[in-house]
Formats: structure tokens, sequence, C-alpha cells
């Protein structure tokens, strides 16, 4: 049986984090390391925090549809009770932290394995400089795009797998239908994020298979999962990693990554570790 309090808490909290991504991360790139400098910059953010903000609210909704038992409303902000591995061992495992974790160190690998080999899933067109400072820029090429991006499409992919499910069950389909749904959900997503990038890129999105694979991976994983989380960091480090090699080494980059994760699994460990032998006393 689905805990809702504990799913609304997990939903709060992925939200929260989220939003602090969207909305406080670029704003130290807007105001304290010169982004606000540039109208490019300036233009962009304010273009994501629109589509941001607006998907976030159509999510939020959907969270409050599903608490009061609305058969058709799922939002996947985190939520893997509604997930593909639902009817799994591992779906109670899923917690928005153990999520992240994985998220943080996959994509962290697949990032450094973009840069040795300089293969890119999604590319950053470039910027006019002004007065920006080198962090400013890299923080104003990952977020709020990341972020945006992310809602809207888990958004779509939200209403749609709602809808499908209702559809399956109101017409007593068997269960497997729900995979053939999300195949079809995959390939929507797909068409929608090429588009999506080709128009706004235009000729800087050089390779569109690449982009066809991000999109393919992050609905699925997004599906699988029932939650958002995967498919944000990626996109994240993704944006990030593609960013930091066009200003930094590939030496650079990849001690710096190294040292960010032995950080904070040091840290994560710690506070389990300390968690765990305070629960014991």
């Amino acid at each position: 049986m689905v805990d809702k309090k504990l799913e609304v808490k997990e939903n709060i909290i992925a939200g929260i984090v989220i939003l602090i991504m969207t909305v406080v991360l670029p704003m130290l790139g807007l105001f304290f390391f010169g982004g606000i400098e540039s109208s490019e910059f300036f233009n962009k953010s304010l273009f994501y925090y629109i589509v941001g903000t607006i998907s976030f609210l159509i999510l939020s909704l959907l969270s409050v549809g599903e608490y009061f038992g609305w058969l058709w409303s799922r939002s996947l902000i985190h939520d893997p009770e509604n997930g593909l591995l639902k009817d799994t061992s591992i779906a109670k495992y899923l917690t928005p932290g153990l999520v992240f974790n994985i998220s943080f160190i996959l994509f962290s690998l697949i990032g450094i394995s973009a840069v040795l080999t300089n293969t890119v899933f999604v590319a950053i067109p470039g910027t006019t400089e002004f007065q920006v400072q080198p962090t400013g820029e890299l923080i104003l090429a990952t977020e709020p795009a990341a972020s945006a991006e992310t809602l809207l499409f888990v958004c779509l992919i939200s209403i749609m797998w709602g809808y499908g499910n209702y559809y399956i069950k109101q017409k007593r389909m068997d269960s497997s239908t729900r995979y053939l749904l999300a195949i079809g959900i995959v390939l929507i997503t797909i068409l929608a994020w090429v588009a999506l990038h080709f128009a706004r890129y235009g000729s800087a999105e050089t390779d569109l298979a690449g982009v066809a694979i991000f999109a393919a991976g992050g609905a699925l994983v997004t599906l699988l999962s029932g939650s958002i989380i995967p498919w944000y960091v990626w996109h994240f480090l993704n944006n990030l990693f593609v960013k930091a090699n066009s200003m930094f080494s590939n030496e650079g980059i990849i001690a710096t990554t190294f040292i960010v994760l032995t950080i904070y699994y040091s840290i994560f460990f710690w506070i389990y570790l300390t968690k765990r032998k305070g629960g014991k006393n």
C-alpha cells in the first residue's frame, strides 16, 4: 500500500532541491559572477525561468490530484510506486537520497567518459562573453536550462503516463500494455526533445543522434524509477561537463570531479555511520 504522507514528503524534498537549482544557482551566476552583463544570458535565464515555473506548477497540481485519488493524475517528481519498477523489490529502496547518490556517481563517470572521448549528448551553443566571469559562464551554461527542460519533459511524460495508465485500467487491458505505453512515450519524448533543441539551438546541435539517445535514456530512466531525479542529475552534469570541457583541461576536469566525489561521499558516509552508531546507543 502506498504511504501518501511519505510520498508527499519525498515530492516536497525533490521539488525544493530542483527549485533551488532552478532559481538560486542561476541568480548567483547572474548577479555575483557577471552574467547580468550579457543580455544573452539574461534572456536565456528568463525564458527558462518561465518554462520551469509553469512546468513545476503543473507537476505540483498533478501531485495534489494524485494525493486526492484522481485516477488519471500522476506526477513523476518522485513516485517509484508509479514507475515501471513498482512491482519489483527494488521500488521500496528508491528513496530520493539513494536515487540521487546512484545518479550522481553514474552520470559523473559518464561525464568523465564524454570528456575523454569528446562525446556530446546535448551541446551548448557558444555565447557572447562580455564581462561574465568563468564561474558565472559555467553556472549559466548549466542552469536554469537543465532543470527547466527536465521539468518540462517530465511534466509531459507524467501527463501521458497518467492518462495512459488510466485508460488501460478503464479498458481492463493486460498490465503488460504499460510497457507498450512506455515505448510510445519514449518515442514521443525523443521527437519532442530533438525538435525543441533543433528549434532552440539550430546548427549548434550537430549530432541529433546524440540528442535523441539522451532523450530516450532520460525518458526511460524516468519511467523506470518514477522519479525526475536521475534525468535531472544526468542533464545537469552533462551541461556542466560539456561547458567545462570547453574551458578547462581534461586533467583538471577529471581531478576536480574525483575530488568533489571523494569529499561528498566521505561526508555522506560519515553522516550515515554517525546516525547508525547513534541509533544503536
